[in-house]
């Protein structure tokens, strides 16, 4: 058992809150979109076309992009790879940092700068998910994102689950728990699916299939299926009030121990407007408070931290499907470039901390392009990672640090931070266990992003992550977990 877990027998969780009605669960009289309803598939087939809305009319979260050359030829604001800019300094579109192919770059590191003048094509969205439109809008006119899976309630899975309920319902009615039926009925739907099912087992069987598994599963194992069962906003919401309450975190959230900066990196920062907005509703509508007002009361947010999670609330980041604005970029460079190290309070840092808060990942790799062909970044030796670094290498900026971090790392590759994430809940004496269920259920929520992911942590770390989660963990809590990551 780990320290959270002993944490909790000493401290007992205040109990999560209920489904907020609108986020996620549709109505009964909900008709299928496709196909018939009352045939659903068997395990191990989700989803089949003709059941479900297909998973690409949802827009991925937090930023994963595909090969290059998928996106589309001659995008306002692109330059072909390969393609100097224009000379003269003219204020021509200027395009993003070249996005790695995944086995690009060497264990152990981030993606390396590219050289002046390889400026590639935008990323778009892979795995199913559409590339974001507003590349051929007229400039000024972005596409706005969609919530993702699992934020809205038009998110909505059709087909009929009573069979999955009822194998659930045996699984959970024995004396002895069925654990292996539990990980395989939960670990397959995605995160509108799930909402059927909890919605069909509460109509079915006439109770709340979380309660059931809170009283019936515990330790580790019961907190992985609760995290499964909630969905992505509803765990959201939670993590984000254990994460401000600041005494003490309940089943399904991260430990204790865990910076409440920590989850509040995961849960706010690189997501979508859209999202932000559904959060914020969602908090309120749960625990009748506004979150803004949360975050200003809590003790481990102040000054210019307090400040990025504040402006990233106000949900005024970049669409991603924004032209890409010359002039802005090469502005924004010239205040990183010239940002001191251990910046003085005061000074410009709130002018940073917008800039982070408020571009999407897009403008963030134009901008890494534009400082790589500045004179102290033109040798490799400084990176836009590394200049963040230095910028807020004070003590006492460490938590604004790694936020930062967070953001610049995410943009200029999703799947390495993601594996890194992974990597910081294993490493060292215990494994922080309830932080590692939250990421890897995130990450089974994004589905075809877990084998990018598993990539990027065998490239950086040579092992398989798999077999690392095999060693750090064991029993049924261990199964599941593989479950989710190997689909």
């Amino acid at each position: 058992m780990d320290p959270s877990q002993q944490q909790q027998q000493q401290n007992p969780p205040a109990p999560a809150p209920q489904q907020q009605p609108g986020y996620g669960y549709p109505p009964y009289s909900q008709a299928p979109l496709h196909g018939t309803q009352g045939q659903y598939p068997p395990q191990g087939q989700y989803p089949p076309q003709g059941y479900y809305l297909p998973q690409a009319q949802y827009p991925p979260q937090a930023g994963y992009y595909p090969p290059l050359g998928q996106y589309p030829p001659g995008a306002p604001g692109q330059v072909a790879p390969g393609q100097a800019l224009p000379p003269g300094g003219q204020p021509q579109p200027y395009a993003p940092l070249q996005q790695q192919p995944y086995g690009a770059h060497p264990p152990g590191q981030y993606p390396p700068q590219p050289a002046a003048g390889q400026y590639p094509p935008a990323a778009g969205y892979p795995g199913g998910y559409p590339l974001q439109p507003g590349y051929s809008a007229p400039a000024g006119a972005p596409t706005k994102a969609l919530p993702s899976l699992g934020y809205d309630a038009s998110h909505i899975a059709t087909g009929d689950m009573s069979e999955e309920a009822r194998k659930l319902k045996k699984a959970l009615s024995s004396f002895n728990t069925d654990e292996a039926k539990l990980i395989q009925v939960l670990s397959k739907p995605d995160a509108a699916q799930m909402t059927l099912l909890c919605k069909t087992y509460r109509h079915n069987i006439g109770k709340n299939l979380e309660d059931i598994i809170a009283d019936k599963v515990k330790r580790d194992f019961g907190d992985t299926l609760l995290t499964l069962v909630r969905g992505p906003l509803k765990n959201d919401i939670v993590y984000l009030h254990n994460a401000l309450q600041a005494t003490g975190i309940s089943s399904g959230a991260a430990s204790s121990s865990t910076s409440p900066s920590i989850l509040l990196n995961d849960v706010l920062l690189r997501r979508t407007n859209a999202d932000i907005t559904v959060l914020k509703t969602a908090f309120h509508d749960t625990y009748k408070t506004n979150l803004s007002t949360r975050l200003s009361n809590c003790p481990d947010l102040r000054g210019p931290h307090l400040s990025l999670f504040t402006q990233t609330l106000k949900a005024e980041r970049m669409e991603e499907s924004q032209p890409l604005d010359h002039a802005l970029i090469e502005a924004d460079a010239a205040k990183l470039d010239s940002a001191p190290k251990n910046i003085d309070p005061g000074s410009h840092e709130n002018d940073l901390i917008q800039l982070l808060a408020t571009r999407s990942d897009n403008h963030l790799r134009a901008v890494a392009a534009a400082l790589a062909t500045r004179p102290a970044f033109r040798d490799g030796t400084l990176t836009f990672e590394k200049k963040v670094k230095a910028i807020w290498a004070r003590a006492d900026r460490k938590g604004l640090r790694y936020s930062a971090l967070h953001i610049v790392r995410g943009a200029l590759d999703a799947a390495a931070l993601d594996a890194w994430l992974l990597y910081k809940c294993m490493k060292g004496m215990g494994t922080r266990d309830s932080l590692l269920i939250a990421r890897v259920v995130k990450l089974h929520w994004q589905r075809g992003r877990v084998g990018e992911v598993k990539a990027a942590y065998r490239r950086r770390f040579d092992k398989s992550l798999v077999d690392v989660v095999e060693k750090e963990t064991s029993g049924d809590y261990e199964k599941v977990l593989v479950a989710l990551l190997e689909g």
